[in-house]
């Protein structure tokens, strides 16, 4: 099991991630449609969960990242936001002993699956949600297409990819190599965040983890094993039709009442 890979990073998360809202209006369609409350899979810093609780909607948010949780909680501490986001503690294979189910809509945005590693934990966090939804339940996974270009390019290369300069004054630049693994349906990721002082000292803050890509119909299949059906496939946010050169893969499942096998 990877040990925690945010511990170091989770203050620079949001430099990256809060500019991103290309996916919200898609799941407050979604909740709309189905209904409330929302259990939000590694839910980070709370962006998406923030996004669906000011849209009126009961959420609760899980992480296993405790810098991460504290980030989301602190955040989402707004007496005006009503009502406000929960955050517990858990693994995604821990989802069912989330309280405030049975849920409506369950979320596994932006790659999050990715980060289990292995397709036994892929499997065993579908089953979990699966136990946390209510018998009519959709769950909503949004990952990247592994097209052969987008792999390819994974082949270890250092490569920077921003620069933010913080109110306070210092400039943290985010530098990545990514190498694919095809044989497993790995990633081994490396990151760091440098941060460059006034005195231009620079402090280095790194992270590294594994993802493993999922293929169109392994996803499905894992998905159906775990108690889904009904699938729909998307190629991106604006719920257009998936097709292979999609750059995303978004899967909206319904329940069954048990799983499969």
């Amino acid at each position: 099991m990877q040990t925690d890979p945010y511990h170091k990073i989770a203050e620079f998360y949001d430099l990256e991630h809060d500019p991103f809202d290309d996916d919200l209006i898609m799941y407050q369609q979604f909740v709309e449609a189905a209904g409330d409350p929302v259990l939000d899979l590694g839910c980070g810093t709370g962006r998406v969960s923030r996004f669906i609780a000011d849209q009126g909607f009961r959420v609760v948010g899980i992480d296993a990242s405790e810098p991460m949780l504290k980030r989301a909680t602190n955040r989402s501490d707004d007496p005006s936001r009503h009502p406000s986001p929960e955050f517990a503690q858990l693994d995604m294979k821990n989802a069912n002993l989330a309280a405030g189910g049975p849920f409506g809509v369950a979320i596994i945005a932006l790659d999050t699956f990715t980060h289990l590693s292995t397709q036994e934990e892929q499997i065993e966090a579908l089953e979990s949600v699966h136990k946390a939804l209510d018998p009519r339940g959709q769950l909503i996974v949004d990952v990247f297409n592994p097209q052969p270009d987008i792999l390819s390019g994974f082949d270890g290369t250092v490569i920077h990819e921003h620069a933010w300069t913080l109110k306070e004054g210092p400039i943290v630049q985010k530098f990545s190599a990514r190498q694919a693994l095809p044989g497993n349906q790995t990633i081994e990721a490396f990151a760091w965040y440098d941060m460059i002082g006034h005195d231009t000292r620079v402090s280095r803050f790194p992270m590294q983890f594994t993802q493993r890509y999922v293929m169109r119909d392994e996803l499905l299949l894992m998905m159906a094993i775990a108690g889904f059906e009904d699938f729909i496939c998307y190629g991106d946010y604006d719920l257009s039709p998936y097709e292979g050169g999609s750059p995303r893969l978004i899967v909206a499942a319904e329940m069954t009442k048990t799983p499969r096998l």
